[in-house]
């Protein structure tokens, strides 16, 4: 299953690259619904944002991301 997000999630970034705004958003919406992370729900909002959608979409878009569970990776140095 992991395999298949990671496939699905560099399938929405080339999608995003090329500028295929609508591509790029069904892909990283198919990552949120299995893997949510912060990085697709702010690449989401982008996507949102380059295709111009009412705000609605944008606040629902938010809405998804805040209810992210954060990761939190702690880095120690000696």
């Amino acid at each position: 299953m992991k395999l298949k997000m990671k496939i699905a999630r560099n399938l929405a970034v080339a999608q995003f690259k090329l500028h295929d705004y609508e591509s790029a958003l069904g892909w990283f919406n198919t990552v949120m619904e299995d893997e949510p992370s912060t990085r697709d729900g702010f690449s989401i909002i982008l996507c949102h944002c380059c295709l111009r959608h009412e705000p609605q979409h944008l606040k629902d878009a938010f809405s998804n991301l805040v209810h992210v569970e954060l990761e939190v990776r702690l880095v120690l140095r000696l």
